[in-house]
Order: C-alpha cells, then sequence, then structure tokens
C-alpha cells in the first residue's frame, strides 16, 4: 500500500463517491474534507461480514 493518502472536498467526493469506495475497499485510506479542513478518513475494514452491523437511515 503506497505511503501516500489522498484527499476529497465533500462536493468532490459526492462526484466520485464510487471510485472512492473502490480505492478503499483495495486498501487505500481517504480523507474527507470541508473548506480545506480534514472531517473524516475513510479506511478500509478487515472483517468478516457476518461481524458487520448495517445501520440505515431510509435515505
Amino acid at each position: 500500500m503506497a505511503d501516500k493518502t489522498d484527499a476529497f472536498e465533500l462536493k468532490e467526493a459526492e462526484e466520485h463517491w464510487e471510485e472512492i469506495m473502490e480505492r478503499v475497499e483495495a486498501g487505500e485510506e481517504i480523507v474527507l474534507m470541508r473548506d480545506g479542513v480534514a472531517v473524516a478518513k475513510l479506511v478500509p475494514v478487515i472483517r468478516k461480514q457476518q461481524d458487520i452491523t448495517i445501520i440505515s437511515n431510509g435515505m
């Protein structure tokens, strides 16, 4: 895995969500930013599917 972590502004991340998720699933870490300030970090989860609880807000 590369040492570089890419960052996306939230609006840009919305436009490229599928690509970002594919990259995270492949092992990359991605930082989400709002107005140039880091607000979240997406990291891959290494777990068995049955260990994950899915929460939906109905959207």
